[in-house]
């Protein structure tokens, strides 16, 4: 997954980086790619979620609120982290677009 991630994020970027049409038809195919990594995504959550051979759910996420509860907690964390961060930038172009009063609002 890490290589399928490395591949979408470069091919978001590469039309900042190179005018080459090769390098360009090559890593901005991004598209494929999330698919593919969605379908590996799918597959790891379904093969942790359960047990093997058996339909029916792991005792690993039983109790569902727990469990639930876990992985939101396993991403908040870093989620509010790049939200602090990026925070003076997103006020910078909210102030610069929309004006003090309407950055103020949102």
């Amino acid at each position: 997954r890490f290589f399928l991630i490395s591949y979408i994020a470069v091919g978001h970027f590469i039309a900042c980086c190179t005018k080459d049409p090769l390098a360009l038809a090559l890593l901005s195919q991004v598209n494929v790619v999330v698919g593919a990594f969605f379908v590996l995504s799918g597959y790891v959550v379904a093969y942790t979620a359960t047990e093997l051979g058996a339909y029916k759910a792991s005792p690993r996420i039983s109790p569902a609120p727990q469990f639930i509860m876990a992985r939101i907690m396993g991403y908040y964390p870093l989620y509010l982290l790049a939200q602090l961060l990026f925070l003076p930038v997103f006020l910078l172009a909210d102030v610069a677009y929309n004006g003090p009063v309407a950055a103020a609002w949102h």
